[in-house]
């Protein structure tokens, strides 16, 4: 077990969205989507490259979920859990214990969880922001700290959506609806602060496809994943009407993309 099982000290900044309200439905979205498999196919062989399995590897996974995507890559890569610490991140108390449980088996040290940044920490190999950046207050301050957090020679990944994306052209459809602004950040927000920080990134575009049958309620599904408690406040109608040019034979088929940003140190 490690030396201490204390939380590290956590900085006072947080993701402020809690996907507990809308888990059913992003798991529907992720049932219905190859999204996941993509983004993980494109992280996992730039982490094997980086790792050492005779070496410790800290990694800090931010936003963590339920930790199944974390787990599915650390299942394939395969890092022997005496040299293998991880610290998870997550608002909801309740998917932040699931993702430990999840993820334990995959390190012998007490998995270290909390709902902000460490702002206190030994470095980190690795780092996944894993789709979640969207919903980050002080955008900027949270990628600077965990851009320090990174060990010399670790690396920083940060999947997330961008104008190129259709789900990301739904959301504006649907605050332009109510004549507000989009009230997350997308790929462009943060493209903008890692050149103005200065900060190294490679940027890769990843494909993947949405297909589900297609009936209101699926629908429906997608529009409360994506508006969550926004949804209230929104005309139904044109969100629901949105889906129609990807609507043949009984299904709706989506092609399209996100960004993946990889900072290395």
């Amino acid at each position: 077990m490690l030396k201490s099982d204390k939380n590290p000290p956590i900085d006072k900044v947080s993701r402020s969205r809690d996907f507990g309200p809308i888990l059913d439905d992003y798991s529907f979205y992720l049932e219905h989507s190859t999204e996941e498999e993509a983004d993980r196919f494109a992280i996992m062989g730039k982490v094997l490259q980086k790792i050492d399995r005779n070496s410790m590897v800290r990694m800090l996974d931010f936003g963590c979920g339920n930790g199944l995507f974390t787990s599915r890559i650390l299942d394939w890569v395969q890092q022997p859990p005496e040299h293998l610490e991880l610290v998870l991140v997550d608002i909801g108390e309740k998917i932040r214990l699931e993702a430990m449980a999840k993820l334990q088996p995959f390190s012998q040290y007490q998995i270290q969880a909390a709902d902000q940044i460490p702002q206190k920490s030994s470095p980190f190999d690795i780092i996944i922001a894993n789709h979640v950046l969207y919903y980050i207050d002080n955008l900027d301050q949270v990628i600077q700290k965990m851009w320090n957090l990174v060990k010399r020679n670790g690396t920083f990944f940060i999947s997330i959506a961008g104008n190129d994306n259709t789900l990301i052209d739904l959301w504006k459809l649907g605050f332009d609806e109510i004549e507000k602004p989009l009230p997350y950040h997308i790929s462009e927000d943060i493209e903008q602060i890692l050149q103005k920080g200065i900060i190294p990134y490679q940027k890769k575009s990843i494909d993947f496809e949405i297909q589900l049958q297609d009936s209101r309620e699926n629908r429906l599904r997608m529009i409360r994943f994506l508006f969550s408690d926004h949804i209230s406040s929104l005309p139904l109608t044109p969100l629901i009407n949105f889906f129609d040019k990807y609507a043949a034979a009984g299904q709706i088929f989506i092609q399209t993309s996100h960004d993946l940003y990889i900072l290395e140190k």
